[in-house]
């Protein structure tokens, strides 16, 4: 199916190829249309990869529920929607080529609109890139599965901390005592973390995302941190 749709997308950019050679689009124009298709042709091929691996590997359970395999997802869409990009700005600069009336004198919306989204983009890359640098360091003991964090209490009581999921993960409720603290394991994605003492809710929840960015809670690295004050 993805052979199918790549040689069809190919035949377009070959048809669209054909007939925006009418339309008199610069030289540079020319040149940011070569650029596109072999960068999109470079993203599709490292996204196919990607997806045959995740298919090939999805049997496996230990795989299905691993720390790769949420990376190579995360890996996986953001391919996908980079090509996606690269596939709309090609189609934007025929369609400016094509309908334009004059050149512009500055840089146009679309260049701006691709350059903010590249810039993103490559914000993500930097995030996966220090989560793979990561996992030889998620535990060195083996014992756990996931990025360290911390849970502190300051209450007066114990206070359970029940962990939930947002956007996929591991769900957890950990028992810390009074004024202690102590540590958790966690897949990366973004958490709501609640409060509870005796069955009961208390104070605000929390919000915190696990990446591979790490941080520094009293004087100690984690990949995230849950805090529960003292009132």
């Amino acid at each position: 199916m993805k052979k199918k749709a790549l040689v069809a997308y190919m035949a377009m950019v070959m048809v669209v190829s054909t007939v925006i050679s009418g339309f008199g689009q610069t030289a540079q124009e020319k040149k940011q249309i070569r650029l596109l298709d072999k960068e999109i042709r470079k993203e599709q091929w490292t996204a196919n990869r990607l997806e045959i691996k995740l298919r090939v590997n999805s049997a496996d359970a230990a795989y299905s529920i691993s720390l790769q395999h949420r990376i190579d997802s995360f890996k996986l869409e953001s391919k996908r929607r980079q090509v996606a990009d690269l596939q709309n700005e090609r189609n934007n600069i025929f369609l400016g080529y094509a309908t334009a009336t004059e050149v512009p004198q500055e840089i146009s919306k679309r260049i701006l609109k691709r350059r903010q989204r590249a810039n993103i983009l490559r914000r993500e890359e930097l995030v996966l890139c220090k989560i793979e640098n990561n996992i030889g360091a998620v535990d060195p003991s083996g014992q756990h599965s996931g990025y360290k964090i911390i849970l502190d209490n300051n209450y007066s009581d114990p206070v359970v901390f029940l962990i939930i999921p947002d956007n996929g993960g591991n769900r957890m409720a950990v028992c810390v005592a009074s004024r202690q603290k102590t540590t958790a394991y966690l897949l990366p994605g973004d958490y709501t973390v609640i409060f509870e003492v005796d069955g009961r809710a208390v104070g605000c929840s929390k919000r915190m995302s696990v990446t591979g960015e790490t941080h520094i809670y009293q004087g100690e690295e984690c990949f995230a941190f849950a805090y529960m004050p003292r009132w």
